[in-house]
C-alpha cells in the first residue's frame, strides 16, 4: 500500500503528522466510491444507521464530542467524501482545528495526481 512507500514518507516530510490525516481521508473517498461493490447494504442505510447510533448511546458520549457528531450528521459527512470537494472540504475543516494551521486541503492535488494509484490500493486492500 501507498501508505508505507517512499513517496508517502516524502509526503510526510512535506506535511509532517497531518500526512496521515489526509491519506485516511484519501482513502474514505474511495471506500465511499466503491461502496456498492464492496457492501451489500447500501451506504444511504448504512450512514443513516451510524448516525441513529449517535442518539442511541447519547449518554456515553461526552457533550463535547456529541455536538462534532451531530454536525457529522446534519452535513452527511459519511458520504460527502465521495466527492474531491467533500474531501477538500473536510481537509480545510480539519487543517482549522490545529494549533498550527496547515492547508490540508492543497493535498487534494496529490491525489488527483495519482488517482488510479490510490484507488486500486483500496481495491487491493479490499479483496485481501
Amino acid at each position: 500500500m501507498r501508505f508505507f512507500d517512499g513517496a508517502f514518507r516524502g509526503w510526510v516530510r512535506s506535511f509532517g503528522a497531518t500526512a496521515a490525516s489526509w491519506w485516511i481521508f484519501f482513502y474514505d473517498h474511495f471506500l465511499t466510491r466503491e461502496w456498492p461493490a464492496l457492501c451489500a447494504v447500501p451506504l444511504e442505510q448504512f450512514t443513516g444507521e451510524v448516525y441513529a447510533s449517535f442518539e442511541t448511546h447519547r449518554h456515553e458520549i461526552p457533550p463535547e464530542a456529541y455536538g462534532y457528531l451531530e454536525r457529522m450528521k446534519s452535513a452527511n459527512w459519511l458520504c460527502a467524501y465521495g466527492d474531491l470537494d467533500g474531501v477538500a472540504l473536510t481537509l480545510k475543516r480539519l487543517s482549522g482545528r490545529l494549533r498550527k494551521p496547515v492547508p490540508l486541503a492543497n493535498a487534494v492535488s496529490i491525489l488527483e495526481s495519482d488517482y488510479a494509484g490510490f484507488r486500486d490500493d483500496l481495491r487491493r486492500s479490499f479483496r485481501n
